[in-house]
């Protein structure tokens, strides 16, 4: 089984309201073969500081507080590779999606970049028709789990 990671990305987006800012974590096996999960943070910047106090009457924010609020799903991704490639230097495949999830999910980063388009492949495929929603695609579906379960062997 190819050594893998997942990157978590979350919101409130769509559910709260005036949320515009997602969060992420990454979840892995460490060196001695134990789950880690850890939530993902960043520096603000003085212009996110600026935005987030204004929005916020009750604190001021500044720029170098550290905040686990992304306003971009990108940079949870750069930042979620960057931490795991320094936690897990013999990584092979990055994924964003969600731990404990048996289907294909596209993976973000790999060191085999041929594998890494193979396995978008099969993503991007599962996704057109809907993953496992429909059963008129259960057969599909079947075929799409059993040639990402053998990549990642």
């Amino acid at each position: 089984m190819k050594k893998y990671a997942i990157i978590e990305v979350s919101s409130w987006y769509g559910i709260s309201l005036d949320t515009e800012h997602y969060y992420g974590k990454i979840k892995y096996y460490d060196e001695n073969e134990e789950y880690q999960s850890c939530e993902l943070s960043h520096k603000l910047t003085p212009e996110e500081a600026i935005r987030l106090t204004e929005k916020d009457e009750l604190y001021k924010y500044r720029a170098g507080d550290e905040s686990s609020r992304f306003e971009d799903e990108k940079d949870i991704i750069k930042i979620g590779i960057e931490k795991l490639l320094s936690l897990v230097p013999d990584l092979e495949l990055i994924f964003e999606g969600f731990w404990g999830n048996a289907d294909v999910q596209k993976c973000v980063w790999a060191k085999d970049k041929n594998l890494k388009k193979e396995i978008n492949a099969l993503y991007e495929r599962a996704e057109k028709i809907d993953f496992w929603e429909k059963p008129e695609h259960e057969n599909e579906m079947k075929f799409i789990s059993e040639s990402f379960n053998l990549l990642m062997e």
